[in-house]
């Protein structure tokens, strides 16, 4: 019994370590750290400076909803900032305290959700240390805060399945209307939870039989759709985007490409997408070992910067892996050894994470052929599988709209972190409870030094962008 709790003690203290370590280093990056991808800062200039909203393609990033600008805007005002550094200073900080508040979301959500310790650790250190949910938190840009949001939304509607509670419910409400009005991409979120009533009502709710059941299922489902549907419709930008450009979800800093064919090459500005089978047939380790970084130009250097799966794993693997912003790219070969070492580390959880969204999506067809009950835990991981596939869908979608590699970005994943998150972490506590210890001892081992290694890469990157503030 000692042992035992001597070893809880000291899986806490390591979870209490790595919670420290994640937000340390996403209040340090931000402090020194002076470039975004996107310029928001402009949106944020006229409305804390000429106290309107500006029209959607006034300037770049006009067209997006304004939760995160409107928010940066209140806290030039209260602190009176007219200094252009503190101002971006004031907006990066925000963007960290939106990655604190998912850290911190994550780790209530893996209390409730993985069981085993050592799996809950594991899989907590790889999520909160790693190197794209890091970086974007210290971005003037509004992507970390739909990511917050979207954690609030995921773990509110998982506890909601197996509540049932009102307040639940509510909350779970309240995160998904706010985080439409923080970027488009949340989209997902409404519509995952409304596929998962869709189930409840066609199965009949868990712990209740009848007509009754399905009533308060609808009236709870439309009630959420309404909404979100008002909270869009009148506080964000997507009517008048839909009428100008013929869809609420256009970007009119992007033109939309012809489509791409399905194996044969068609040439794009910046590829990019090229045909359907490269982009999405495709996993270029080899070259992105050779070439552990994006060029950014129209030219094709690197071949994985056709190939979704390779962008999406690259960027989410290694920080300077985009080349971007400008000041993040780097020549230095220490550097680019540990990209090649955090891409080869980071095999292992990609396929773990890879096998579990395939059997999320078999586990979602037995729902729906009726050969799983339903209760809370089926409701919870339906949910969960159709969040997760709903993003890869997304950027899918995307990518091959727009055909651009920029927006072949790991970002537009994050909104459902937990939802990946969750899967991963079923796959680690099978192993972890499987027979064969060696096999989770290889694992956890692989899994440290992974997490060592995005710590490294982090603070490599706030150790160089500190130096070119010297």
């Amino acid at each position: 019994m000692t042992g035992a709790g001597d070893g809880r003690t000291a899986t806490r203290r390591a979870t209490h370590a790595v919670l420290a370590l994640a937000i340390g280093l996403r209040v340090a990056l931000a402090l020194v750290n002076r470039e975004a991808n996107d310029p928001h800062l402009p949106v944020v200039r006229i409305l804390a400076d000429e106290g309107r909203s500006p029209g959607v393609t006034e300037v770049w990033e006009a067209f997006q909803p304004k939760l995160y600008h409107l928010a940066v805007a209140l806290v030039w005002r209260l602190l009176a900032l007219r200094d252009d550094t503190a101002r971006l200073l004031a907006a990066q900080l925000v963007s960290a305290a939106a990655g604190v508040l998912t850290v911190l979301v994550l780790h209530r959500f893996l209390d409730a959700r993985i069981l085993d310790p050592r799996a809950r650790l594991l899989v907590f250190a790889l999520a909160a240390l790693n190197p794209g949910v890091v970086a974007i938190g210290a971005q003037a840009t509004n992507d970390a805060t739909v990511i917050a949001l979207g954690a609030v939304t995921v773990a509110t509607a998982t506890r909601f399945f197996a509540t049932q509670r009102r307040r639940d419910l509510v909350a779970t409400t309240a995160a998904a209307a706010l985080a439409i009005l923080a970027k488009g991409n949340a989209v997902v979120l409404p519509l995952a939870m409304l596929a998962t009533f869709a189930v409840a009502l066609v199965r009949g709710a868990h712990g209740t039989r009848g007509t009754a059941a399905r009533r308060t299922i609808a009236a709870r489902a439309a009630g959420f759709a309404a909404v979100c549907v008002a909270t869009a419709a009148l506080l964000g930008p997507y009517v008048e985007i839909h009428r100008r450009y013929g869809s609420p979800l256009s970007n009119p800093a992007l033109a939309a490409t012809a489509p791409p064919r399905l194996v044969a090459h068609t040439d794009v500005q910046r590829p990019g997408v090229r045909s359907v089978s490269d982009a999405l047939l495709t996993f270029r380790l080899v070259d992105m070992l050779r070439r552990p970084t994006t060029s950014n130009d129209d030219g094709l250097r690197e071949l994985h910067r056709t190939s979704l799966w390779s962008q999406l794993y690259g960027r989410a693997s290694f920080s300077r892996f985009a080349s971007h912003p400008p000041g993040w790219a780097t020549t230095d070969p220490a550097v680019l050894r540990l990209g090649r070492v955090l891409l080869l580390l980071n095999l292992v959880t990609a396929l773990l994470l890879a096998v579990g969204l395939v059997r999320a999506l078999g586990f979602c067809a037995t729902v729906l052929a009726g050969r799983t009950p339903l209760d809370a835990a089926t409701l919870q991981r339906t949910f969960l599988a159709i969040v997760a596939w709903g993003y890869l869908a997304l950027v899918t979608a995307y990518s091959l709209r727009f055909r651009d590699f920029a927006g072949m970005k790991e970002i537009f994943l994050y909104p459902g972190l937990l939802a990946f998150v969750a899967i991963l972490g079923g796959e680690l506590e099978r192993l972890a409870r499987a027979p064969r210890r060696m096999a989770w001892r290889a694992l956890a081992a692989c899994g440290t030094v992974l997490a060592l290694a995005d710590v490294l890469d982090v603070a490599l990157l706030i150790r160089d962008l500190a130096l070119r503030l010297a």
